[in-house]
């Protein structure tokens, strides 16, 4: 289940969630005066009043458990491994964050533990962090598939994301452990080396005409999904979490109020809503898509979903690579195109148009103006253009000297 917004009932202790499920929390100090929260979530037909004494009861269990912990021998931190504190630690924390986040945590450790994991923690040191880091700047992925496939550095911000989490789960060791010394103290995080920093791929507005024709010819079926990643800038969680009530064709906006990812429905990436505009060639895209589903009985009407599956439940977004790939090739694009791809593509047409950064950020539903520049890729010939504009074109008789 998705991070969701608690309110406060009448009584102490008891929150409801947005779905109407009642949640007792229990906050209690431990023996050497740390604060510990806990919560558990109750039967729906749980009433408001049945709720506050099981509160009661919830707040007396914890307060046993952590006494009984208090009473145990102090686990040997000699005998405990970077890998054994690592799962424990994840196991604590997949349960007050989101599915997708903890997903990218054990992803974090799958690059960190090879290096790191059987090594005793107590004995980890600064030169043992930043031999890490020297091997994670350099570490590459597959790209592509088949003969085009290919190798390519991580990205800066997915070497930012395992630092983080080796950061976090360090700090969290120092406290939980009591270790001696802070290894990672004034260890610098890893940095793509200068020489493998690859450039983000965004399309330019003829690739985007292209691509657009190509997925209504070649991939029909999936066509409004793409045509609706190309037109809104959404991410791919939003586009599969849309329903037809968000969308208001006379007003034409689209209001972005959730996500979604493997089956779970939640608020968008920043926890805060917008409003998108609606395309007029968008609007005509989703009514000719509606009419489809309800001239075929879709299985998926009963759901309000904009794109649901063929079962009628949600899709996930790698649901469309292989559509996408279908388009991009039939478009003769060269480069590699994910929906990550066409949000950045939006991101930078929107800014190379003249679009204010305020109202782009309103759209993109950025975090900051910095999140909104990183997203900005610009192709070879935007360039070649404005050094066109600066220096003027070469005369054809001109020869170098």
């Amino acid at each position: 289940m998705g991070r969701q917004r608690m309110k406060s009932t009448r009584f102490p202790g008891v929150y409801r969630l947005p779905d109407g499920a009642l949640v007792v929390r229990a906050v209690v100090l431990t023996p050497d005066g740390k604060q510990v929260s806990r919560t558990r979530t109750l039967p729906a037909q749980t009433s408001e009043t049945a709720a506050a004494q099981m509160a009661l009861q919830f707040r007396a269990e914890v307060e046993a458990e952590l006494i009984a912990v208090a009473d145990k021998p102090l686990l040997r931190q000699a005998d405990l491994t970077v890998t054994d504190f690592a799962y424990s630690w994840l196991k604590d924390k997949v349960k007050a964050i989101r599915p997708s986040v903890a997903v990218q945590y054990e992803g974090a450790l799958s690059k960190i533990l090879p290096l790191l994991g059987k090594r005793q923690i107590r004995d980890i040191t600064r030169r043992d962090i930043a031999e890490w880091v020297a091997w994670a700047q350099v570490q590459q992925r597959t790209v592509g598939k088949g003969p085009n496939a290919r190798l390519e550095p991580y990205s800066q911000p997915t070497l930012r994301a395992w630092w983080r989490v080796l950061r976090l789960m360090m700090y969290d060791a120092i406290d939980d452990l009591h270790l001696p010394h802070n290894p990672i103290l004034r260890v610098p995080p890893p940095k793509v080396a200068v020489g493998l920093k690859r450039e983000r791929g965004t399309l330019s507005l003829k690739d985007v005409q292209a691509l657009l024709a190509s997925a209504k010819q070649f991939v029909p079926q999936r066509f409004a999904e793409i045509a609706t990643m190309v037109l809104t800038g959404m991410r791919a969680g939003e586009v599969y979490a849309l329903h037809w009530t968000d969308i208001d064709f006379p007003k034409e906006a689209i209001e972005v109020q959730r996500s979604h990812w493997k089956g779970h429905e939640g608020p968008t990436k920043t926890d805060d809503p917008r409003i998108v505009p609606l395309h007029a060639e968008l609007a005509e895209i989703l009514q000719e898509h509606r009419q489809y589903m309800v001239r075929e009985q879709h299985p998926g009407l009963k759901s309000g979903l904009v794109f649901p599956s063929d079962f009628g439940g949600y899709r996930v977004p790698q649901s469309i690579y292989s559509a996408m790939d279908v388009a991009v090739e039939g478009a003769g694009i060269s480069i590699h195109v994910t929906p990550q791809v066409l949000r950045r593509t939006f991101n930078t047409l929107m800014m190379l148009s003249g679009t204010d950064r305020i109202t782009l950020r309103a759209m993109m539903g950025h975090s900051s103006e910095e999140m909104t520049r990183r997203y900005a890729g610009v192709n070879l010939d935007v360039k070649q253009q404005a050094v066109t504009q600066l220096f003027g074109k070469k005369k054809a008789d001109d020869t170098d000297a």
